[in-house]
Formats: structure tokens, C-alpha cells, sequence
């Protein structure tokens, strides 16, 4: 009697139909963990120190990292490489809990729960249908987020802050050239302008990758702008014009590239010629008030610099404050890797200037699909981090820890190809 053939069943319409429904979850679950990303709203309204529906989110995600590890167990490399990059925030989240520091707590505390956004991101967006679902998200939060911006313009902070959408303690005191800088979502005209700022790779990861109408990317530069002129930032627009130029340079798409320059061109040369420089002329052209500004930045950048290097285990963030106010007078590093060496160490900034030196030079050398849009996402970021604090806002925590683990398991891969190809070229030593 001939051996039994394994019988292959074909799906009925009802399988398919399941099939697509759980494809459907994925992609909705997705698209929220992309629209809270940056619409991180505040889950308790009128209170300044409210927690941030990401922080809900990552213990939610917590349940389905520790199911993934038990069941089928995750790679060791990005698993490694984020409880490294999170050592020393860790041990400083326990001195906190000892001695009460609050300031330290709250900082590092939303530090570790970036870690399972960072591993659920990295094993969630492998398929380009789920990057599309997350991009996608992202774009709605960060149009919210401009939104944010017209509405305080419009005198309505007071239903923003009932709603979540405005954080209690905002601050609308800034001023520049007697203009008010409004703060955004996210309490801070900088912070609130380095978010939205994200709407350029977000919108050419989907113009390029996924074919999109090119007035998405059009739109939302146009949006920047405005955003950058109601909050009179400069840094972020000029990084976002840094990223744009050299994604249109290394993206193997010439014909969509050069119809997308041509008309940001002409879009760049109307809002400029009716509206101005983002932020008004002065803005941009009064020197004296930029050398002022270019040297308090590199005098406090100097003092971090120095007070890490004295203290690589870090300080902590009440007294790391507490140490730069006394040694430039003044309160900020105004740059996220000497602001994480400063509070948390050495480790933590070198893992994160690694990871994105890594992922960029991996762009710049023919990267494909997620690999090449890690590495926009790790250039944008690391252009936003040599100007301000970032590390503050859980959206840059959670792309940071994204991306650390992302160039961990890609670097884990190259690794392994390397080894695989040095067995087969290497001659071998056997006697014949």
C-alpha cells in the first residue's frame, strides 16, 4: 500500500474571510499605536504632571512582549542591546525610588516604558502592510498636532486643556519679536515643532515606498511651514530640509523625486514671497540675537560635556540640572546625547550616536524597504537631537529605543552574512 500523501485543504471563503479580519486588527491596532505615538494626549485633563496615553499603551504592549518571550521568544540581539542602551536609566529609576528624587523618576521611569514600544515596533513592522498601517497613523497624530497649534491660535487652550489635547501647565509667555510662540501639544513651542517635523519622513516614506499622491508630501511641507511660522522655530525646518534633500538623493526613484523637488521648490518660493521666512524676517536675519543664541547653546553643550565625562554613571536629573546651572547658568544642554550622558551616563548617548551613525551610514549605502526608512527616521533624529532636549518627550524615547533595537538586529544580520560568506570563500585546510 503506498504511503498517505499529506492532503492539502483549501481555504473556504469563510478562512479567508477570518484571515482578513484578523489582517484588518493588525493593521487598526497599527495605525493607533501611530496616531498616539505623536497625538500622545493626556489622559488626565488640568493636570500638569498627567500621565500620556503612550505610557497606558506600553503597559498594555508589556502583556504582549513578555506573551511574545514566553511563547516563541524574541532575537537576543535587539533584546540585548535595548536592556544595555536602558542599564543605567534603570539603576537610576531604583536610586529614586530610595531617595524620593521625583524629577529622576518620572525621566527615567518613562525611559524604561519606551523599551516594549521598541520591540513591539521591531518585530511589528517587517511587513509593508503594517508599516503603511503605522505611518499612516502617525500622519493623522501629527495632523492633529498642527491642529493643536491653529486652535490655541484661535483662543481656544481652555477646551484643549479640558479634552487632553493641552497640557495644564502651558506656557504662552514666549515671545519672540513680540510675537507669541505658541506651544503645541506638547507644552513647548520646540518640542511641539520637533514633533511635527516628522511629518516629512512620514510623508516620503509613503509618497516613495508605498506610491501615495505626491501632494501628501506637497501638503505636508506646506503645513510645516505654517507650523514653523506660529511657533517662530527654526531647527527643525531646517532639518527636515536636510532630510528631505538627501532622501530625494539616495532614493532610486528619479522620475517621482525630481516632479516632488520642482514642486516643494515652487511651493517654498510662494509661502516665502506672500508669507515670509517661517517666523518672520527678523527671525532670520538679526545676527546679533543668533550669535547669542549659537553661543549660550555652545556654552551649555561644553558644560554637560565636561560634567559627563567627570561623572560617567551620570548625575541624575535634579542635581544634573542643578550641576549645569552652575557651571553656564543655564538650565538646558540643548542636545539630547550630552542631555542623556548627563542625567543617565555615558552608555545610553553612546548607544544612541552608534545606532545612528549605523542606520544612516546603512541608508547612504543602499539600504532597502524598513532598513532604508530606519535609517530617515535615525538622520532626522539625530539632526533634531544635536539642537534641543528631546529626550523629554516620550515620542522621541519610543523611536529612539525603535531604532536602537532595529540597527541591533540588523547588525546581528550582517554579522551572520559576513560569517556565512568568510566559511565559503575561505579555502579549505582538509588533506585531499
Amino acid at each position: 500500500m503506498p504511503p498517505t500523501a499529506e492532503l492539502s485543504i483549501p481555504a473556504t471563503s469563510e478562512d479567508r474571510h477570518g484571515q482578513a479580519a484578523v489582517c484588518r486588527w493588525q493593521r487598526w491596532h497599527l495605525w493607533c499605536l501611530g496616531f498616539f505615538l505623536t497625538a500622545n494626549v493626556y489622559l488626565v485633563p488640568n493636570f500638569s504632571s498627567s500621565p500620556r496615553a503612550t505610557d497606558l499603551i506600553s503597559f498594555l504592549l508589556s502583556l504582549w512582549v513578555i506573551y511574545r518571550l514566553a511563547s516563541s521568544g524574541l532575537r537576543r540581539a535587539p533584546l540585548l542591546a535595548l536592556l544595555l542602551f536602558n542599564l543605567l536609566p534603570c539603576g537610576w529609576f531604583a536610586y529614586a525610588l530610595l531617595t524620593g528624587d521625583q524629577q529622576t523618576l518620572l525621566l527615567s521611569g518613562r525611559w524604561l516604558l519606551a523599551i516594549p514600544w521598541g520591540l513591539t515596533l521591531l518585530f511589528t513592522l517587517q511587513e509593508s502592510s503594517a508599516l503603511r498601517a503605522f505611518l499612516k497613523g502617525m500622519m493623522w497624530g501629527l495632523l492633529i498636532n498642527i491642529a493643536i497649534i491653529f486652535l490655541q491660535v484661535g483662543g481656544f487652550d481652555s477646551a484643549l486643556r479640558a479634552s487632553g489635547f493641552s497640557t495644564a501647565d502651558t506656557d504662552f509667555s514666549q515671545r519672540v519679536y513680540r510675537t507669541v510662540r505658541f506651544p503645541g501639544l506638547h507644552g513647548h513651542h520646540n518640542a511641539s515643532a520637533a514633533v511635527i517635523s516628522l511629518i516629512v519622513p512620514v510623508s516620503l516614506a509613503l509618497y516613495f515606498r508605498f506610491k501615495v499622491t505626491v501632494w501628501l508630501p506637497l501638503c505636508s511641507i506646506g503645513l510645516l511651514f505654517l507650523a514653523a511660522h506660529l511657533t517662530s522655530t527654526r531647527s527643525p525646518l531646517l532639518v527636515a530640509g536636510l532630510t528631505f534633500l538627501l532622501v530625494l538623493a539616495c532614493v532610486k526613484m528619479p522620475r517621482r523625486a525630481l516632479l516632488l523637488l520642482a514642486l516643494v521648490s515652487l511651493l517654498s518660493i510662494v509661502f516665502f514671497a506672500v508669507v515670509g521666512p517661517p517666523g518672520g524676517k527678523l527671525r532670520w536675519a538679526d545676527l546679533v540675537s543668533t550669535e547669542e543664541n549659537v553661543g549660550g547653546r555652545v556654552t551649555s553643550s561644553l558644560s554637560a560635556l565636561r560634567l559627563s565625562l567627570e561623572h560617567p554613571q551620570g548625575h541624575g536629573v535634579s542635581v544634573g540640572r542643578q550641576q549645569l546651572i552652575a557651571a553656564s547658568a543655564i538650565p538646558a544642554t540643548h542636545n539630547a546625547f550630552l542631555q542623556a550622558s548627563l542625567f543617565f551616563g555615558l552608555l545610553p548617548a553612546i548607544a544612541m550616536l552608534w545606532a545612528f551613525i549605523y542606520l544612516c551610514w546603512r541608508m547612504l549605502h543602499g539600504a532597502r524597504n524598513t532598513a532604508f526608512w530606519a535609517g530617515v527616521f535615525a538622520l532626522h533624529l539625530g539632526c533634531l537631537f544635536f539642537f534641543e532636549e528631546h529626550l523629554n518627550n516620550a515620542t522621541f524615547m519610543i523611536l529612539t529605543n525603535w531604532l536602537i533595537a532595529t540597527s541591533a538586529a540588523l547588525l546581528a544580520g550582517d554579522l551572520k552574512e559576513t560569517a556565512r560568506h568568510s566559511s565559503v570563500l575561505e579555502p579549505s585546510t582538509a588533506r585531499p
